[in-house]
């Protein structure tokens, strides 16, 4: 039994490369009936083993050029061009070899070789040109395609071919003059005026832009696609109302033509009506013939419009729920929305997209950190932890997604935790200064906390090392040096820099403020603490509280008492406050 099978799988392959050998041979026959090729009789002044080892490389070429091999292919090809060194079909597929990898100057030695020998084969003239195009050498291929079109000049695609390239290297009249001897010989065509109507608008002429689609619409008074053609050119130039006039005809024409229904739409989002523009994106978003592909472009342009977005979020939004209810099986809605929310900073509603998405995927690196991202943003901490575990685990590399769960557990007080994960974070290579300074300046946080201030120190001068524009390092060591009294020069220095940088900054402010009180310097002091106040530090408790602080030390007890006051009002612990207001009675009443 095996052996019958083992028998047909060789007849099989054994069939396929005859049958393969045979195309060859029909295609190298094709070649030789084109006429005239330019060394071809030394073909038969070579010896029968040349010939046959000709054709055997030859096909083989062939042969494993079909199967992707190209390696091979090429080896073969060069065999038979070695052989008989007037072989253009060798030399064609060799060109087309070299043209699959990118080797565009290869590709063109030998299409060139394969034009020299056969210069009556209409393809090779198309793939010498093509070349040219992609080589950016327009004035080489013009003159292939010209040349082709004095051998072959009533073959319409070459002609239309010549048209193109002149149009590519902006020769707008050639072009013209070449797409009115087409419509000779095939008469009004739309092809030829959409072409010409094309390089009308380019050159500024409007009129003659019009009256080729114009033609097309007399012609075909029921193809809708003309129409809206011509409503879409009466648009460029600022016809609205004659525009609006031919989208309600191609409407009656076809009601449900979806590509009409974007282009009215883009008609009134262009003209600053977009509530005009929704009712039509509706109807598009709902409209079956339109590909999917097509709505997600036209809704990414809506959404990414900062304009829009800000004016009617609301509409954009529904009409990405819209997007979603249509194709719920897509996630590409999903992607944009979440995008959508993000640029409009709600967080909550990002984060419930990207939850579904990882969910879906938890193997998408993308999805799981931007949900902790997202999540860290909205300061759902909690969240953060939940699936931050779980990422962090998934992805050991993802330094973002150890950033986010880190701070999450740093928000909530899990500091031992945090230093954990900070302390791994700042060892991985890739992650960037400015995030690894942050890091250092919260683990000089967490150090402070615990009343370890010399670690603390060295954390946040490491942080500045490595960003010296960190200026929330600045601050925050700055004020933690003025609370203990120590290197106060230092800490007025990079203290200095961070309301030099952010001079309406009121915590930065504060603590300039509170430095100056430390050195006595009480009349700046009560300067840069009344400019805190005044850059909404009305409501600070901290910023109140040094506020009567410093009055105190300008004797101007009855002022101070008033801040302490106020300050009382936003602390729940009153200890500190009460004290500070007890020990201020007791000097007002001495």
């Amino acid at each position: 039994m095996n052996n019958k099978r083992t028998n047909r799988i060789g007849v099989f392959v054994n069939g396929i490369k005859i049958l393969l050998i045979l195309l060859a041979s029909v295609f190298l026959l094709q070649c030789k009936s084109t006429g005239i090729i330019s060394g071809y009789e030394d073909f038969f002044k070579l010896s029968e083993l040349e010939r046959f080892e000709y054709e055997y490389s030859l096909h083989e070429g062939i042969k494993y050029k079909l199967f992707g091999d190209y390696s091979r292919a090429n080896y073969f090809l060069k065999r038979s061009i070695e052989i008989f060194p007037y072989s253009d079909v060798a030399n064609f597929e060799l060109s087309n070899i070299y043209m699959i990898a990118g080797e565009y100057e290869k590709s063109v030695q030998y299409a060139e070789e394969a034009l020299i020998i056969d210069q009556n084969n209409i393809w090779y003239y198309h793939h010498l040109a093509n070349l040219f195009r992609e080589l950016e050498e327009i004035e080489q291929a013009i003159a292939v395609y010209e040349k082709a079109v004095e051998l072959f000049s009533d073959d319409v695609e070459l002609l239309f071919s010549l048209a193109a390239m002149y149009n590519v290297g902006q020769y707008f009249e050639k072009a013209l003059a070449v797409y009115s001897d087409i419509e000779e010989f095939i008469g009004i065509d739309e092809r030829i005026s959409i072409s010409r109507q094309q390089i009308f608008m380019r050159i500024g002429e409007f009129e003659k832009a019009y009256y080729e689609i114009k033609k097309l619409v007399d012609k075909f008074p029921d193809e809708p696609s003309y129409l809206g053609i011509l409503a879409e050119l009466y648009s460029a130039v600022n016809m609205y109302s004659e525009a609006l006039e031919t989208y309600q005809k191609l409407f009656r024409l076809d009601p449900e033509n979806g590509m009409a229904q974007l282009s009215v739409a883009e008609f009134f989002i262009k003209n600053g009506k977009f509530e005009d523009a929704i009712y039509y994106l509706i109807s598009a978003f709902r409209n079956q013939n339109i590909v999917f592909e097509e709505k997600i472009s036209f809704f990414s342009a809506v959404a990414g419009d900062s304009y829009l977005t800000e004016n009617y979020s609301d509409a954009i939004e529904n009409l990405a729920l819209l997007l979603l209810e249509e194709y719920p099986d897509r996630k590409l809605p999903k992607v944009i929305l979440t995008e959508f929310y993000i640029n409009l900073g709600l967080y909550d509603k990002a984060g419930d997209i990207l939850i579904d998405l990882y969910t879906d995927e938890p193997d998408n690196i993308d999805y799981a950190e931007k949900l902790l991202v997202v999540k860290g943003y909205a300061e759902k901490y909690d969240e953060v932890i939940k699936y931050g575990e779980t990422i962090v685990q998934s992805f050991p590399g993802s330094y973002i997604s150890k950033y986010f769960l880190g701070i999450a557990y740093y928000m909530k007080g899990d500091k031992d935790i945090a230093k954990d994960i900070f302390d791994n974070l700042i060892e991985i290579e890739r992650v960037q200064n400015d995030m690894k300074s942050h890091v250092l300046s919260l683990l000089g946080d967490i150090f402070n906390s615990k009343g370890e201030y010399k670690k603390s120190d060295e954390y946040f001068e490491r942080s500045i090392a490595l960003d010296g524009e960190n200026l929330v390092a600045l601050n925050n060591y700055a004020y933690y040096l003025a609370l203990r009294g120590q290197n106060l020069d230092k800490a007025l220095k990079y203290s200095y820099i961070t309301i030099e940088n952010e001079p309406e900054n009121s915590s930065f402010l504060d603590t300039y403020a509170w430095i100056m009180y430390k050195l006595e310097r009480l009349d700046e002091a009560l300067e840069y603490i009344e400019h805190a106040y005044r850059n909404n530090g009305s409501e600070s408790y901290e910023i109140l509280k040094h506020y009567g602080q410093i009055l105190i030390g300008l004797e101007k007890y009855d002022e101070a008492k008033g801040y302490f006051l106020r300050a009382r009002e936003l602390t729940e612990d009153l200890e500190e406050i009460d004290k500070l207001i007890s020990t201020l009675e007791k000097s007002i009443s001495n």
